[in-house]
C-alpha cells in the first residue's frame, strides 16, 4: 500500500524454516530470501550465473570475472557482498556492481565483476554472501 512499508521481514517469511537449506536445492534459506526464493520449493533457478565479460575500466580493456543474479527488491535487511576466490578457501577480491536494473515483478538484475581482471588462464570462482547488519 502507498506510504507503508511493504517488505517483509526474515522471520516472518522464514516461518520455522530451519537452516540452512531445508528445501536441499543448493541455495541456503537467507539466500533464497534475498534473491525472492521459497524455502519448500525448488529455487535452484535462482542460482548466480558466472561468467567472463569485457570491460574498460579506466579507460583500460580488460577481460573480468562476473555474476548475475536477481534479487528481491522487498529484502533489504541483510547487506550483501559478492566476493571471488581463485581457491574457494578465501574470498580476496571485492565485486564491483555494473548494473543492476528493476524487472517490474518486485526483483531487479544485478551485474557484478570482479574488481581486478582475469587471463583466460585464470580460474575464478563468485558468490554472493549476506550478512545480518
Amino acid at each position: 500500500t502507498p506510504g507503508s512499508d511493504d517488505r517483509i521481514p526474515y522471520a516472518a517469511w522464514l516461518a520455522g524454516a530451519a537452516e540452512p537449506d531445508t528445501d536441499n536445492d543448493g541455495l541456503s534459506n537467507v539466500t533464497e530470501y534475498m534473491l525472492g526464493g521459497n524455502t519448500t520449493g525448488d529455487s535452484s533457478s535462482l542460482i548466480p550465473l558466472g561468467a567472463r565479460q569485457d570491460y574498460t575500466v579506466a579507460g583500460v580493456p580488460g577481460t573480468y570475472a562476473t555474476l548475475t543474479f536477481r534479487r528481491s527488491n522487498l529484502h533489504e535487511e541483510f547487506a550483501q557482498h559478492v566476493e571471488f576466490s581463485s581457491d574457494l578457501n578465501s574470498w580476496p577480491v571485492s565485486g564491483v556492481q555494473v548494473s543492476s536494473a528493476d524487472n517490474g515483478d518486485g526483483t531487479r538484475t544485478e551485474v557484478w565483476r570482479s574488481s581486478a581482471s582475469v587471463d583466460s588462464a585464470t580460474r575464478l570462482f563468485g558468490r554472493i554472501r549476506f550478512t545480518a547488519p
